[in-house]
């Protein structure tokens, strides 16, 4: 009895580290959007330097997002 509770809770615990976690890619979408929109505000004043930078910031956190994905860490 006790043997098939506890591979019972294992199963439950693989399940649950298999399930996507919606609320970390919602926060890496949200980050790349306000990224590549102080990327655009930046661009407007004319500030080359800036909008590198959050172009660049925008790219690394798709990036790192996608390879989180693939491995399912996210």
């Amino acid at each position: 009895m006790r043997g098939g509770r506890f591979s019972s809770i294992q199963q439950q615990q693989r399940e649950l580290a298999r399930m996507p976690n919606e609320p970390l890619r919602l926060v890496a979408f949200f980050a790349v959007v306000l990224a590549l929109l102080n990327s655009g505000y930046y661009f407007h004043q004319g500030d080359i330097v800036a909008t590198i930078y959050f172009m660049i910031g925008a790219i690394l956190v798709t990036a790192v997002t996608r390879m989180s994905i693939r491995r399912q860490l996210i």
